[in-house]
């Protein structure tokens, strides 16, 4: 099995991240509002193994889409690491990545 990347969350990314937590997991989101932050989560876990699967959009970053929202990340495959840039929710304005 090849070796798995490296994976760093950029500040802003974690932030966004929290955001999506405390909308996701709010009282009243019962099981498919704590499912779809797990699924999230395992999105961004799964980067590691498979970075190169997704495309690169229009910012010049790769954008991994799910559960409503997009992860912008970039890859150094030289280095073997990745780091995520933002994690955007739906309708988020993203003029700023």
């Amino acid at each position: 099995m090849a070796r798995r990347y490296a994976l760093r969350i950029a500040t802003r990314a974690q932030q966004d991240i929290r955001q999506a937590k405390a909308w996701l997991m709010q009282p009243g989101s019962g099981l498919r509002g704590s499912a779809r932050y797990s699924r999230i989560n395992r999105a961004l876990l799964d980067l590691k193994d498979a970075p190169l699967r997704w495309p690169v959009g229009d910012y010049g970053m790769r954008e991994r889409p799910v559960e409503g929202h997009c992860i912008f990340y970039q890859v150094d495959e030289a280095a073997r690491r990745i780091a995520v840039i933002r994690v955007y929710g739906p309708f988020q304005d993203r003029s700023e990545p």
